[in-house]
């Protein structure tokens, strides 16, 4: 897609961080000529029984009992509502590395011929990861905030995904073509008061 620009998460003082685990987010990409925005809540669990980080980004969630209130759309902008799910995946075993696994609806609000939404699509897609790689990547330089953030671990959320991948240590080895079973996400019944 050239010219996209990925989301970059803007800093907006009505919007709260409840914690490294729930959030709410805006950001507003560049995407050819067109202004994108999204508004969304961010929860993220993790597993530290088999070694997960579950990952929900939705647009639809509720603002009742909140400090804020969503602002009106910028009348240069398409706000879009995202629902998206990431299964953040430690390798585990002896081997490094992480799969993800992400479902993802986009409601644009406007009809898009089938053809051009699978181009944008696998477009985006690819970005994001080439995104996400880089970011890896500068993680890993001493010089980059990014670094500098994880080391600092201000709310905890580094160590406890420190936490997730020592647990995904425990099982086999996990592959694209090798994921586990549905059967991670069980958990015993329990009923409280």
């Amino acid at each position: 897609m050239g010219g996209a620009n990925l989301p970059v998460i803007m800093n907006d003082t009505s919007y709260s961080a409840l914690s490294a685990w729930n959030s709410s987010v805006r950001t507003l990409a560049r995407i050819l000529s067109f202004y994108v925005e999204t508004i969304f809540e961010l929860i993220r669990v993790s597993n530290k029984d088999f070694g997960y980080l579950v990952e929900i980004a939705r647009s639809n969630f509720p603002t009742d009992g909140r400090d804020f209130q969503l602002p009106r759309r910028r009348f240069w902008s398409k706000r879009i509502e995202v629902d998206t799910q990431n299964l953040w995946l430690p390798r585990g075993g002896n081997e490094t590395g992480t799969l993800l696994v992400s479902v993802s609806r986009v409601q644009v609000g406007v009809p898009i011929p089938s053809s051009a939404l699978r181009f944008l699509g696998n477009t985006f897609a690819k970005n994001i990861l080439v995104n996400v790689k880089r970011g890896c990547a500068l993680s890993s330089d001493e010089t980059s905030p990014w670094h500098k953030r994880i080391q600092r671990d201000a709310d905890g959320f580094y160590a406890e995904l420190r936490e997730v991948e020592a647990a995904a240590t425990h099982h086999r080895s996990l592959s694209v073509t090798d994921l586990p079973s549905e059967e991670i996400f069980d958990r015993p019944w329990h009923l409280s008061q």
